[in-house]
C-alpha cells in the first residue's frame, strides 16, 4: 500500500490531493575519475540534489548518503512513480549507473508478511 504523505501548499506539476506517493531507494554508482562530489563538482551536486530541486520533479528527499570510499550515492525518496524519481537524477554524471527500485518501510513489510513485492489481494482469496 502507498504511503500518504501530508500534500504541500503547491503540488508539483502533475499531482492531485489524491495522488498516491510511493517509497524508493536510487543508487547512483560511478567511477572515481568521474566522481560528482569531487573538487569543483561538489556544489553542483549539492545544488541539484536538494529538496527545492527534487519538489520541481514531485520527489521528497527522505534521506541521503554517499558511501565512503565506495563512489555509490544512495537516496530514499518518496514520489508519485520511479519514472518522477529516474527524470529527478537525470543530471548525474555518465558514466556511472542508476538504479531506482520500489521500497517500503519495514513496517509495512511486517504488515504485509515479508520484504516480497507487494501484491493485491486476489478477489475472494482466503488470507
Amino acid at each position: 500500500m502507498p504511503v500518504r504523505t501530508p500534500v504541500p501548499a503547491v503540488l508539483p506539476a502533475g499531482l492531485t490531493q489524491e495522488t498516491p506517493i510511493a517509497l524508493f531507494v536510487a543508487q547512483h554508482r560511478h567511477p572515481p575519475d568521474g566522481c560528482p562530489a569531487s573538487s569543483g563538482r561538489g556544489p553542483l551536486l549539492l545544488s541539484r540534489v536538494s529538496a527545492a530541486t527534487a519538489a520541481r520533479y514531485g520527489v521528497t528527499i527522505e534521506a541521503e548518503a554517499l558511501m565512503e570510499g565506495e563512489h555509490v550515492l544512495l537516496l530514499v525518496v518518496q514520489a508519485a512513480s520511479q519514472e518522477a524519481v529516474e527524470r529527478f537524477l537525470d543530471f548525474l554524471p555518465g558514466p556511472g549507473h542508476l538504479r531506482v527500485l520500489p521500497a517500503c518501510s519495514a513496517e509495512e513489510a511486517i504488515q504485509r508478511g515479508g520484504c516480497g513485492p507487494a501484491s493485491s489481494p486476489v478477489p475472494g482469496a482466503i488470507r
